[in-house]
């Protein structure tokens, strides 16, 4: 699940929505929830260009 989320990262920064992709790999941090088997935890660095300040996002989940 890492390497996809630094993947979607890398084309982020080739779309110029995210900077410094690769300086901020190793504070990407995913790891199953301790009580919820079916959750991850992430954490995801998202340096934003400058003046990119308002963001909407939608998660499909195919289950």
């Amino acid at each position: 699940m890492k390497s996809e989320l630094l993947d979607v990262l890398l084309k982020l920064e080739e779309e110029e929505i995210l900077e410094n992709v690769m300086a901020n790999k190793n504070k990407l941090l995913v790891e199953r929830n301790g009580k919820d088997a079916n959750r991850l935890d992430a954490v995801i660095p998202a340096d934003v260009v400058n003046g990119l300040h308002v963001f909407a996002g939608r998660v499909d989940l195919y289950l």
